[in-house]
């Protein structure tokens, strides 16, 4: 009887004590979730994700509300919110954050000559609300720029001004190696247009570049520095002729991917830029190791006005539909395929004016890559040597009317196609019009082939385009990606479309990650392995069209051989050599021009990709 006695007694109690707590537990919920959070004091916006009943789940801080708190307290004095991501330097920490990744990037080391970045996990997906308003994890921040919490929501860092770039002088040389510094060494480079604001082109110093930068930096090269697609190995501007015997020269086309892997083959730079990789033979590739150094969005502009004469700023695409207007598949502008993707956008009744790039091009490598991986119609129309050319001018001769392609389906018959002329300014030129609006032709080259840029449709490097978006009249596309979202070139999801990719010869494009953004490429620097060995006959991939209206435009078809460099060429050789190692293992490994990159709408890579990178560098002969 009292066993039966204290089991009845113990059960009342316990459902008293459950009662007790459960009356208790409402109350104390709401009080916490009422409790507005705080960095030393200042109030930041957030909402709760996961939570139940009032209790667990994530705090999601309101990115712009974050930045403020930190600032006002002196915590950061930089937090950069952009469209998808934010960016918080702290003391010697840079934390990187993106909506719709829950990998985020911590560099430590900041001011120092060997920073660090690495991946982390957060606890919560960062999102976009309302398609602007960024929330990333409250807590995850906190923890990483190395506070506390003494409550729940009441949160301490301590004040630290972000470290200032390092100072490099005569004791902190920009390179690691024990190499002997010659001050006045060139370093030449040519090739892609993917990358040019990024290296810096042109003869005045380019503000934020990465070759002007490393100047600044390093005891290397001193003055001697020549800039990007300024001048070549020898010294004479670019546009000079090298040779009439038949071979490829460089200097005859200014710009592109296909330039610059043959200049550097010719030993007419120093280093070669391309963001073009399928047509460079595997041998090629062991002797001129291409080293990837960032990455970059492929824009697809536009120039075209709704039937209310109003110029149209955004429209969706999708893959099919960017495959089917450059098979000419979809000709003009209210295609019932374009009206179903752009509800309530006046499509007018025009022709689209379509146009490509003439020169072997990494953009358009990009381009087509992208096509090969996402689009059915353009896998099922096209032949698979087709639908990866990087050189479309190659199998397209101009026709009546307009331009004829008797062997590739992607450029058909049609009056509305155009070529750009060599380089990405020239395709962003042509969609903007911006020669023709001054009363001249739209660009210098083959002129006679031309017709008006409005209602156009291009691609460009989103780098070379976004200057342009306020000033002209160039729409930008939001593409659809793997997941089913429509996003613009911007940095954070050229940033998410690299998440993942660890192929360091393949560009990431229809990345699956779900922020990120799908014609997005890397460029790559080739450099010569070892000079002291000789180089056979190989083919260029700097295929010309044999057109007789543009100048220089000959037939060439084959690199001739090199011989193996000795005694003071190879020595010179071998000093460039260091200089432009020092040059990527700077601006990439180490991530002194990361910033740079950042602010030139272009995104560093990985860890895991800056690894690769520095292991291809020890591969490079330097003495």
């Amino acid at each position: 009887m009292k066993k039966r006695f204290k089991s009845i007694f113990l059960l009342v109690a316990m459902l008293v004590l459950s009662l007790v707590l459960g009356s208790v537990a409402p109350l104390a919920a709401p009080a916490e979730a009422s409790a507005a959070p705080t960095i030393n004091g200042q109030t930041v916006t957030t909402r709760r994700i996961g939570a139940t009943r009032g209790r667990g789940g994530v705090e999601l801080a309101n990115a712009a509300s974050l930045r403020t708190a930190l600032q006002q307290t002196s915590v950061a004095a930089v937090a950069e919110v952009t469209p998808g991501s934010m960016l918080i330097r702290h003391g010697s920490h840079e934390l990187f954050i993106l909506a719709g990744s829950r990998t985020a990037f911590l560099t430590t080391g900041v001011g120092t000559a060997t920073p660090s970045t690495r991946n982390i996990t957060l606890t919560a997906l960062p999102q976009t609300v309302a398609a602007r308003d960024l929330f990333v994890p409250f807590a995850d921040v906190v923890r990483h720029l190395g506070g506390s919490f003494s409550t729940a929501r009441v949160a301490t860092v301590r004040a630290a001004a972000p470290a200032g770039p390092f100072a490099f002088d005569a004791a902190n040389p920009a390179r690691d190696r024990d190499v002997v510094a010659v001050s006045g060494v060139r370093m030449v480079g040519r090739g892609a247009t993917f990358p040019n604001t990024l290296y810096g082109s042109g003869v005045t110093p380019a503000v934020g570049s990465w070759v002007y930068g490393f100047r600044a930096a390093s005891q290397d090269i001193g003055g001697g520095i020549s800039g990007y697609n300024v001048t070549l190995a020898g010294a004479a501007p670019v546009g000079t002729p090298v040779g009439t015997d038949g071979v490829p020269r460089p200097a005859d086309a200014i710009t592109g991917s296909g330039v610059g892997v043959d200049a550097v083959r010719l030993r007419l730079a120093d280093f070669g830029g391309t963001d073009m990789i399928s047509l460079v033979p595997a041998a090629v590739l062991e002797a001129f190791p291409a080293i990837p150094t960032a990455k970059g969005g492929v824009a697809v502009l536009f120039n075209v006005n709704d039937t209310n004469g109003v110029r149209i700023r955004h429209l969706n695409l999708t893959a099919d539909i960017i495959a089917r207007i450059y098979l000419g598949q979809i000709t003009r502008w209210n295609d019932a395929a374009l009206v179903r993707l752009n509800p309530g956008v006046a499509l007018p009744n025009e022709v689209i004016q379509v146009n490509w790039r003439p020169d072997v091009s990494g953009t358009t490598e990009i381009f087509t890559a992208y096509l090969n991986a996402a689009s059915r119609v353009w896998r099922e129309t096209l032949t698979s040597a087709q639908r990866t050319t990087v050189d479309t001018d190659d199998v397209v001769t101009p026709g009546v009317g307009g331009w004829t392609t008797p062997s590739h389906a992607a450029m058909t018959v049609q009056t509305g196609h155009h070529r750009t002329g060599d380089g990405g300014s020239r395709m962003r030129d042509r969609v903007a019009n911006t020669t023709a609006a001054a009363g001249g032709s739209p660009v210098a080259t083959n002129d006679a082939h031309f017709g008006a840029a409005n209602n156009s449709i291009g691609f460009v490097s989103y780098g070379d385009v976004v200057g342009f978006f306020n000033a002209n009249r160039i729409g930008i596309a939001r593409v659809q990606n793997r997941a089913g979202i429509f996003v613009l070139p911007l940095l954070a999801n050229v940033y998410a479309a690299g998440i993942g990719h660890g192929n360091v010869l393949a560009h990431p494009v229809n990345s699956a990650n779900p922020g990120a953004y799908p014609i997005t490429g890397l460029t790559w620097i080739m450099v010569e392995r070892d000079p002291g060995v000789a180089k056979p006959v190989g083919d260029s991939v700097q295929i010309a069209d044999g057109d007789p209206a543009i100048p220089g435009n000959q037939p060439d078809t084959l690199i001739t051989a090199q011989g193996a460099l000795a005694d003071a060429d190879l020595t010179a050789a071998l000093q460039r050599n260091a200089v432009v190692a020092d040059f990527i293992r700077w601006a990439v490994v180490q991530g002194f021009g990361d910033a740079q990159a950042r602010s030139l709408h272009m995104a560093p890579l990985t860890p895991t990709m800056k690894r690769e990178a520095a292991r291809l560098l020890e591969t490079i002969r330097i003495n």
